[in-house]
């Protein structure tokens, strides 16, 4: 299976504040099926700096933070992606907080149709927890 090819990229668009817009949070319990379906309705920004998790051979993957990240150059800061898409952060936060709602954090890690490499995340402190949507092979 090619996982972020080259050729894969130069098919992409970049995200979209337009895509944020188009986005609507539930009154009430927000379903699975919503979140996913939203996820899949938005441009996944290719991710090339996580070489720890990627699929050997891959170019990129479909990865992104939203929340706290550590730029090395400029230190802690919001990630890019919250600017772009506040209404997703938004959607998610109030998913996450449906399945717990006294867990506390400060980043979302999204990640799209690939397998993780076996790694340690060297930047986490305290637990994490995962959410996964969509079916598995």
């Amino acid at each position: 299976e090619d996982f972020g090819t080259p050729e894969m990229l130069h098919q992409r668009k970049g995200m979209s504040k337009t895509e944020d817009k188009l986005i609507s949070i539930p009154a009430g319990r927000i379903p699975e099926d919503h979140v996913w379906k939203t996820l899949e309705s938005i441009t996944w920004p290719p991710c090339f700096s996580r070489n720890n998790v990627k699929p050997d051979g891959a170019f990129y993957i479909d990865a992104f933070p939203m929340g706290m990240v550590l730029n090395y150059h400029r230190g802690l800061m919001c990630s890019r992606t919250i600017s772009i898409f506040p209404t997703l952060a938004q959607l998610l936060t109030k998913f996450q907080s449906q399945a717990e709602n006294t867990f506390k954090y400060t980043t979302i890690q999204l990640n799209r149709n690939y397998g993780a490499k076996m790694h340690v995340d060297g930047n986490n402190h305290g637990p994490s927890r995962i959410i996964g949507l969509g079916s598995y092979t």
